[in-house]
């Protein structure tokens, strides 16, 4: 059958195609403003950043770093135990090291060498060492750490370096996990290390998939007016160089210990506090 067209019909089917895409344009800019109002509505503008220096510094707490801008909702994220295998832990500790002991102790084992002492409970792993850097600077403490989290990841975790430190006549070096895309606090590695002894200290749980829906949490102005009210004003001055967002393990008291949480991660003359993005309870 031959569809025969009149030339009034391919104008009403211009028109039509004219009119769609007006319509959809339209929509895509109200969609926009949308997403724009969504977002804003999650994120620090510079009047409140101003409003809680200002707050602070009135009560003698320097904020010296850069406050986190965003507080999109989170939801907690499943964590589950795990159970080290000593003879795996034997070979990333004590490897190539001589006369190997194991103890039991109180609610955990110890593996002892000549020149090292790995303690197990629960979770954690503490790994005391003497050594002896021919060079006892950034660049050796770093690679020889390194080395260490790298035979750890081999087996479990997956920690990234975060951050060092220098303290009195010793190397601090931290690494964490992550989830989300966000540093797990409780899942951490942190050497301390000297010319002639090291010691680290070692975290670990599983780390599962989100659980539950999105909750707000609190931004970190809010965040920061909870840690004011916490301190003790032993000091007559604060001095905060790090503020950050992660996750963090919760006590089992709250019925969450199965969970990692939205906390806040904040470092003030030298000493760290973690405030729940859920609650604003300060630890």
């Amino acid at each position: 059958m031959l569809l025969i067209l009149r030339a009034g019909d391919f104008l009403e089917w211009s028109s039509a195609k004219n009119y769609t895409i007006i319509m959809l344009i339209i929509l895509n800019i109200f969609l926009f403003v949308l997403n724009v109002n969504r977002v804003s509505e999650n994120m620090l503008d510079g009047e409140r950043i101003q409003s809680i220096k200002s707050l602070l510094g009135e009560n003698n707490i320097e904020v010296e770093c850069e406050i986190p801008k965003e507080f999109f909702p989170k939801a907690r994220i499943e964590v589950n135990d795990y159970r080290y295998d000593y003879i795996e832990l034997e070979q990333i500790f004590l490897k190539d090291e001589s006369n190997i002991k194991r103890t039991d102790v109180e609610n955990g084992v110890v593996l002892l060498s000549d020149c090292s002492n790995l303690t197990i409970k629960d979770s954690k792993l503490e790994l005391k060492r003497d050594i002896n850097f021919e060079s006892f600077d950034y660049e050796n403490v770093k690679a020889y750490c390194d080395n260490i989290v790298e035979s750890v990841n081999n087996k479990f975790g997956k920690y990234k370096f975060h951050s060092y430190s220098l303290e009195e006549d010793r190397f601090v070096l931290t690494y964490y996990e992550k989830a989300d895309g966000y540093n797990v606090f409780s899942n951490y590695i942190k050497f301390y290390v000297g010319k002639n002894q090291l010691n680290m200290q070692l975290n670990f749980s599983s780390i599962g998939k989100e659980s539950g829906k999105k909750t707000p949490i609190y931004a970190s102005d809010e965040i920061l007016y909870s840690f004011k009210n916490s301190l003790d004003y032993e000091s007559n001055k604060f001095i905060v160089t790090n503020i950050e967002f992660g996750y963090k393990s919760v006590d089992s008291k709250n019925n969450l210990d199965d969970y990692l949480v939205p906390f806040y991660r904040i470092f003030c003359n030298n000493k760290e506090y973690f405030v729940n993005a859920y609650s604003g309870e300060c630890f």
